[in-house]
């Protein structure tokens, strides 16, 4: 009688064209911030990922779309789907804080803040570039804030008629804080997350003056 076959072991870990694509997608975000955009070449990348220039091509056709995942994979990371949910039971502040936070930690990100000034510095010749990192980053991130924010008027924990507004208020009260602006600048060190929450909450408190039902006591 024929033995069978030995059975093998179940494989672990992530599937290895996920573990390819992270390793692109690493290799290509510290080229990019070190390099820049327009000096980092596709054969730059593949040999830092460790994988022939064919292997990038077959998963990215050109540099552009590599960076649109670049930007997509960043964004998720710091904002991911369970950010956008409401869980039942969840007060405002709580939703709003987890939100502002998502969105804090990222833009205070050293990554985030390196494609910042190098997006700076393309804005004047290559427009297309900017246009495609905005899209890509800040749009997306927009997108899933407005949509949490209706999530909360339909609630009724809000009230925010244009939910672009608030969204757009909300944000401009951390991207605008002295706090990014010193980051940006490369002045001082950067932040802990205490200091960073503590600016969170402020924001928060400053929005629920603004968009809190207005017989809906204080939480």
């Amino acid at each position: 009688m024929a033995r069978s076959a030995k059975k093998l072991p179940p494989r672990r870990g992530r599937p290895v064209d996920t573990k390819k694509r992270d390793q692109i997608l690493d290799a290509a975000t510290c080229l990019f911030m070190e390099q820049g955009f327009t000096q980092t070449r596709m054969d730059h990348i593949a040999r830092a990922a460790r994988i022939s220039k064919q292997t990038l091509y077959d998963r990215f056709a050109d540099k552009n779309k590599l960076f649109t995942a670049v930007i997509e994979a960043k964004c998720q990371e710091y904002i991911p789907r369970e950010a956008a949910e409401m869980p039942a039971g969840t007060s405002a502040h709580e939703i709003l804080f987890t939100m502002g936070r998502a969105l804090f930690y990222l833009v205070m990100s050293e990554e985030a803040v390196r494609m910042h000034r190098m997006m700076a510095a393309e804005a004047q010749h290559n427009p297309a570039l900017t246009r495609l990192f905005y899209d890509s980053g800040p749009a997306r991130v927009k997108k899933i804030m407005r949509a949490q924010l209706e999530r909360m008027t339909r609630a009724g924990m809000i009230h925010a008629p244009d939910p672009a507004e608030a969204q757009e208020y909300f944000a401009s009260l951390l991207i605008g804080s002295d706090m990014y602006f010193r980051r940006l600048l490369n002045l001082g060190r950067k932040p802990g997350k205490a200091a960073m929450d503590a600016e969170i909450a402020r924001a928060v408190e400053s929005f629920m003056v603004r968009y809190r039902l207005s017989d809906a006591p204080c939480e």
